[in-house]
């Protein structure tokens, strides 16, 4: 086992990589102190479609993490699916190729999709749910679960399916860029590395995705190649 190459890439659900993956251990304080950073690199890089990205949504949802750190370090064994992956891969000489897009690229994909209309409405859809006049995300913790039923609630791909349901409907146009778009991405990279391992003869191809994207990665594939053998 230990001889065999495996390929795989990490696609990061909610934290996509380059600096942002880098901010997803912060403590509270440090995750409070990282909005001005964001705010800037969203600005720069997006304009104000970009900074509203940055701070409502990447930064809101750092803040969100920065509260559960010590918890879920008392309570789950593994925190991090994408860092045990790697640990997996360096234990048997695998290859590891990041897949997702670079912060700086899925920032201008944001501010190019998502305008002021879609931002309000984005606004109003999240001041509804936090008073109670629509249903939240299902992936979101529930007031009295513990840790540990929440983590396994988000394991389960009926939760995810029904988590890419709600932003769907709830924003169309960001759940395009933040799970559709990445999708077909992570799919086209699935199915170039089975096409290079096929034809060097390599070991089986392991693609670590969340939940949230297996269904439209799973999809794709089906559509890009006629062999069904690839896609399952």
């Amino acid at each position: 086992e230990a001889e065999r190459k495996v390929s795989s890439y990490a696609g990061i659900n909610a934290t996509p990589t380059g600096k942002a993956g880098s901010f997803k251990g912060a403590d509270l304080l440090s995750a409070i102190g990282l909005f001005p950073a964001l705010a800037s690199e969203g600005y720069a890089k997006g304009g104000l479609s970009g900074m509203l990205f940055c701070t409502i949504i990447v930064w809101g949802s750092l803040l969100k993490h920065s509260t559960t750190i010590g918890e879920e370090a008392d309570s789950l064994p593994r925190r991090n699916e994408f860092e045990a992956a790697v640990m997996a891969s360096e234990n048997v000489g695998a290859a590891v190729i990041p897949a997702d897009f670079e912060f700086e690229d899925l920032i201008q994909t944001v501010a190019t999709s998502m305008t002021p209309l879609s931002w309000a409405n984005f606004g109003f859809t999240l001041f509804c749910e936090s008073i109670g006049l629509r249903e939240p995300d299902p992936i979101r913790r529930g007031k009295q679960e513990s840790m540990v039923d929440w983590e396994l609630r988000r394991r389960n791909v009926e939760t995810a399916r029904a988590s890419r349901a709600h932003g769907e409907i709830s924003n169309p146009e960001l759940s395009e860029v933040l799970v559709n778009v990445r999708d077909r991405a992570f799919a086209r990279i699935c199915m170039d590395l089975l096409d290079n391992d096929k034809d060097k003869l390599g070991g089986p191809t392991v693609c670590v995705v969340g939940l949230v994207h297996l269904d439209g990665i799973v999809d794709s594939c089906g559509q890009q190649s006629p062999m069904t053998e690839k896609t399952q």
